[in-house]
């Protein structure tokens, strides 16, 4: 799968038709496919707690620094980012990057390259001076980044793909897509799908304290 913008599905309609043997000059479902899959990666989104689209301009956000560094938001390029210390509203000296780390490592985690950064923190796992002090004299870090994911995951397309056609099937049930639940429960419903989703699962609860805003 390539990229996507963020907000848009992680599959495509052709994609779609062939995962349903669906010949390609039969369009007349295309519009509910087109919602199917739009709908199936919102649960997903919601499943993870992330999202696998790309921004090609880069823009804020805000985040809570700790005394090991700042927990970000997915970005997928370090082109355009800038790091600003806040002291309330007051802007601080902008970071230097050069004497910073971006995690995770080489955009591999659990030997799968292609992950995006999320933490910014100083070298070798250790408190870095520039970190030390922006724990003690700043309240937020903004973060202007690309964010996002170069690319969704091969995984994340086969679980759309996955939801996307169960969704379609159980419309024709007597409660329809609503007679499943809710997200987690459709997901649940659909051990492939889940285990497929797995890995991709954020799990930052400590983490997660330190985010002020979505953007």
């Amino acid at each position: 799968m390539t990229a996507v913008p963020i907000g848009g599905p992680y599959a495509t309609l052709a994609e779609l038709h062939a995962w349903m043997g669906i010949p390609d000059s039969k369009t007349d479902k295309d519009t509910e496919l087109t919602r199917r899959l739009a709908s199936s990666s919102q649960d997903i989104n919601r499943w993870c707690h992330r999202q696998f689209g790309r921004d090609e301009v880069a823009t804020a956000r805000t985040f809570r620094p700790s005394m090991y560094g700042v927990d970000v938001h997915d970005f997928w390029t370090t082109q355009d980012l800038a790091i600003v210390p806040y002291l309330g509203t007051t802007a601080g000296t902008a970071w230097d990057l050069t004497q910073l780390v971006l995690e995770p490592l080489d955009g591999i985690v659990d030997m799968v390259p292609g992950w995006p950064y999320n933490r910014i923190c100083g070298y070798l796992g250790h408190v870095h001076p520039m970190l030390t002090q922006m724990f003690y004299t700043a309240t937020t870090v903004q973060v202007t980044a690309r964010w996002g994911w170069a690319n969704v995951p091969e995984n994340v397309n086969t679980a759309c793909l996955i939801l996307a056609s169960a969704d379609n099937k159980a419309k024709d049930t007597p409660f329809g897509v609503a007679g499943f639940g809710d997200y987690a429960v459709r997901i649940r419903s659909n051990p492939i799908a889940q285990e497929k989703l797995e890995p991709y699962v954020y799990r930052g609860t400590a983490a997660n304290a330190y985010l002020v805003a979505a953007g």
